[in-house]
């Protein structure tokens, strides 16, 4: 599964990317975590949340271009059947391409705020997981969900340094809350 986000991050790095600060042409780096728009799904729960990168590239003084490469896993409730345990697990891995837009009608101190859509593809992996006599068993569970994914989303940032900004996302969609590290990546 590394393997596989570490491919799709390098396939999408160099596509043109989103959001970023009007003012400073170039590209910048986000690295984010967030929740995905099921939290809990039938008695699963997240063991790694949705973790990130995305690549933005500016086209203009408002509008950027982006890419995305993200990993998730989950893990069911565990199952007990004759005094042996299993549980089943799930990974998914999600790409997206994304526009955002840069609202210069909104001043508030030093934040600064976006809009933006995204859509992309979320893959998924089950595998079964026993102990005792059920680790015998090699099975796979169906495919989990695995599909077309969409984001409509608010972005505030807030500047620590001035290449470094702390963000916060909310929006509709696969990911409705996220937040991160934006690093400016221009010369």
């Amino acid at each position: 599964m590394k393997y596989i986000l570490f491919i799709l991050f390098v396939i999408a790095s160099p596509l043109p990317t989103s959001a970023q600060i009007s003012s400073v042409p170039g590209g910048t780096l986000f690295f984010k975590i967030g929740l995905p728009q099921k939290f809990l799904e039938n008695d699963y729960t997240y063991r790694i949340p949705h973790v990130s990168m995305r690549y933005d590239r500016q086209i203009n003084n408002n509008l950027s271009l982006g890419g995305d490469a993200g990993f998730f896993s989950t893990r069911s409730t565990k199952y007990r059947f004759l005094g042996d345990t299993y549980f089943y697990r799930k990974n998914y891995v999600t790409i997206f391409l994304n526009t955002t837009y840069f609202i210069d009608m909104i001043s508030f101190d030093k934040y600064r705020f976006y809009g933006g859509l995204g859509a992309g593809y979320k893959l998924g992996l089950s595998k079964f997981v026993g102990r005792g006599e059920l680790s015998t068993i090699n099975s796979r569970t169906t495919p989990p969900n695995s599909g077309i994914i969409y984001s409509i989303f608010l972005q505030g940032r807030y500047p620590i340094t001035p290449q470094l900004f702390a963000y916060l996302e909310i929006g509709l969609g696969y990911l409705p809350i996220s937040l991160g590290v934006v690093h400016n990546l221009n010369p």
